[in-house]
């Protein structure tokens, strides 16, 4: 929950998209909202007002990260489920280390370095797939919801990842 600078609070609920249907996004979340406890208390009774936005934080990864002298940087290359954390210090590393493989692209036109920061940055990423699976197995309170069985169920193959798309660990 955050205080925008408003009257208005703005709360964050994570869930999958087709677990809640679009069209009853408002009532589910509303419903969410009054069997809390503390939230609830900080909203008042009467001041909850549910009008949801979606917006999507998915694990992904694209397919292409780097090609000859273009590179993608930061969520646009890769976004890590914002509840396992590390997210702005992932885009901090991010930001330095790609300034100083376009600084080397552009001083000196060897663009290696370009290729080498998308491939750190595709394996660290099935690395912290795997910080993220150990991360939500250790919430247990809710082992019958989906949301929570689809994060720490085991995967099939090693190559699976949540995004639904295989990959393979990329190397120099």
């Amino acid at each position: 929950m955050a205080d925008i600078g408003t009257k208005d609070l703005t709360i964050s609920f994570f869930t999958d998209a087709d677990l809640w249907p679009a069209k009853m996004r408002n009532a589910l979340f509303c419903d969410a909202l009054q069997q809390t406890i503390y939230i609830r208390q900080l909203m008042g009774a009467s001041s909850i007002a549910c009008k949801v936005k979606p917006v999507g934080c998915r694990t992904s990864i694209r397919n292409l990260i780097w090609r000859d002298c273009w590179l993608a940087i930061g969520d646009a290359a890769r976004t890590i489920d914002p509840l396992s954390g590390g997210g702005v210090a992932r885009a901090i590393t991010d930001g330095i280390d790609a300034a100083d493989a376009i600084s080397i692209a552009l001083t000196r036109s060897d663009f290696g370095p370009l290729r080498a920061f998308a491939v750190q940055r595709a394996n660290s990423f099935f690395d912290n797939l795997e910080v993220q699976r150990e991360y939500y197995s250790r919430e247990s309170r809710w082992q019958v919801s989906e949301f929570w069985r689809r994060r720490t169920e085991p995967l099939s193959d090693p190559s699976e990842s949540r995004t639904r798309m295989a990959y393979t660990k990329v190397s120099t």
